[in-house]
This record gives C-alpha cells, sequence and structure tokens, in this order.
C-alpha cells in the first residue's frame, strides 16, 4: 500500500514523462458538441464575456478550442508539470484542486469537466459539486463526462445512477445520457454519463 501512488501523482508521472500518453492535442467531441449546443448562438465578438473553467485542464486541449472559439477560458488541474506547459502556451491554467479553488463566489458562466472530476473519492466528488454550485452564476451550466463502466487505468470512482442523481439534485434542472465505446476489435468496453445541468 506504501509504494501506490495516489491519483495526483500518477497524473503527475504521465504529465512529466517524455512519453506523449494523455497529453491530448484536440478538444473532446463531446465538449465541443455541448459547448456549442449551449453557446455556439452567441456572436464570437460577445463570447469574451462568458467565462469558463475546465476542470482538469489537462495539457490545455479543451482550453485551445475554448480560447480560439472567443471565450475567456481558465483551467485547473493538480499537476504542477501541466499547469506549467499550458501557461507556456500562451493559455491560462492554475495549480489548484477541484475542492477548493481560488475563485469568487458565482465568477463562471460554464464549467466544464472532461472526466477528471472521476479521478476522486466519492467523498471529495460531493464536495467538489459543492464548489461547482458556489462558483456558477445563477444559471450558469455544468457539463459533464463521468465514467460509468469500464478501465481507462487509472483510479476512478464508479457511480450508479442514483449516486449521479443525488450529486444533481442541488442545481434547478439537469439531464443524464449516456455515451459507450468499444475498443481493441470489441474486446472491451467503456461507457459514461454525460451530465448536463444548470444552477
Amino acid at each position: 500500500m506504501g509504494d501506490k501512488m495516489n491519483n495526483q501523482q500518477e497524473w503527475e508521472a504521465v504529465y512529466s514523462s517524455d512519453t506523449s500518453r494523455h497529453k491530448n492535442k484536440y478538444p473532446s467531441e463531446l465538449l465541443v458538441s455541448w459547448v456549442m449546443r449551449n453557446f455556439g448562438s452567441t456572436p464570437y465578438e460577445n463570447r469574451n464575456i462568458l467565462k469558463c473553467l475546465d476542470i482538469g485542464c489537462g495539457y490545455g486541449n479543451n482550453l485551445k478550442f475554448l480560447t480560439d472559439e472567443g471565450f475567456n477560458a481558465v483551467g485547473i488541474d493538480f499537476s504542477p508539470s501541466v499547469v506549467s506547459a499550458v501557461n507556456d502556451s500562451g493559455l491560462k491554467a492554475i495549480h489548484s484542486s477541484a475542492i477548493n479553488t481560488p475563485f469568487n463566489d458565482q465568477e463562471f458562466d460554464f464549467i466544464l469537466d472532461r472526466s477528471a472530476i472521476q479521478c476522486n473519492s466519492k467523498e471529495d466528488i460531493v464536495k467538489i459539486y459543492n464548489e461547482i454550485l458556489r462558483l456558477l452564476k445563477p444559471g450558469g451550466r455544468f457539463f459533464s463526462v463521468f465514467k460509468k463502466t469500464g478501465d481507462n487505468g487509472f483510479e476512478t470512482s464508479l457511480h450508479t445512477d442514483q449516486e449521479i442523481h443525488k450529486l444533481l439534485v442541488p442545481f434547478s434542472d439537469y439531464s443524464i445520457d449516456y455515451y459507450s465505446l468499444t475498443m481493441n476489435n470489441q474486446e472491451s468496453e467503456l461507457s459514461a454519463f454525460l451530465i448536463s445541468a444548470i444552477k
């Protein structure tokens, strides 16, 4: 047990390595689709007034999409190496956990999570959802891709449908959909909750 890395150490090891593993270049198709469905009608010249937080921003692939589309986007990640790389690229990221961020109450119009929150304990995920509610403006929106089944090689907290619903009760409105894909000629399958919520 003493030799086992926690998730933060594991991700830092991945991000600080010389490999390209998890150093994504292109944005998540699911995230792009959700953002453009919800905010794509906002004229480009007005999008900079919409402030977005990307939780677990990694190497900034989604941040770059958001910034290129004109949104005022900032990321957080608990890996110092990846935060340094993101800032060096000209994007904005802060070294922070998602439990206790340095931002003001009601600072963000929308918050995104592309499978980062799931890399926490169930107890901490409750705290993260409380922090998301604190950070969102009234009517602000939240999108999350949250693993339902499968193994992606990292420690994650699997939740039942009931547990996901319970996390979302404090929001004024929410929807839950499912996404699944097979890999290695259908030898394995991953499925995820697609969560969309309004404060």
